[in-house]
């Protein structure tokens, strides 16, 4: 179930078991996520240094209501791996001061991060990552470019 898409419910029905049962089972005995050691914070933040990587994206998202700021490996394009932090919130000396908890020399490692225009995004990765070049994701940009455009049409 670790790397399958299919719910512990369709499995469960498969073998005519109860699914919500194994998927019970499944999380509080076989994944090991009662002896996880982020779970007594997993609701702020959890860290993942081992995936930090020379080309690094961070930006913000919202999940369940709430704000939450993800930094992530690109080289990794998706995949296992690819998630260095998710961090409860935007403010730069919140999420920094989760970032910092990663050793300083392997934060300089960090050759680039990929980010929108958001000034916050900005102060985060120039503090947390102090020797990246910063380079604005071209989508930001040329959706700002085609909304001024558009609203410049509307005026006309």
């Amino acid at each position: 179930m670790d790397t399958s898409l299919v719910s512990a419910r369709t499995i469960g029905t498969f073998c005519r078991v109860d699914g919500d049962h194994l998927g019970k089972i499944y999380k509080n005995v076989l994944s090991g996520y009662r002896e996880w050691d982020q779970l007594g914070h997993a609701s702020e933040w959890v860290l993942f240094p081992q995936n930090l990587g020379p080309r690094d994206a961070i930006d913000e998202t919202v999940i369940g209501g709430e704000v939450y700021t993800i930094v992530s490996n690109r080289d990794a394009h998706g995949k296992k791996g690819s998630i260095v932090a998710i961090i409860k919130g935007t403010r730069a000396d919140e999420v920094c001061a989760i970032l910092e908890k990663i050793p300083k020399e392997e934060r300089e490692k960090v050759e680039e991060v990929t980010m929108d225009l958001s000034e916050s995004m900005r102060c985060i990765s120039e503090r947390a990552f102090p020797k990246a070049m910063v380079v604005i994701d071209l989508f930001h940009l040329i959706k700002d470019a085609v909304e001024a455009v558009e609203e410049t049409w509307m005026k006309a």
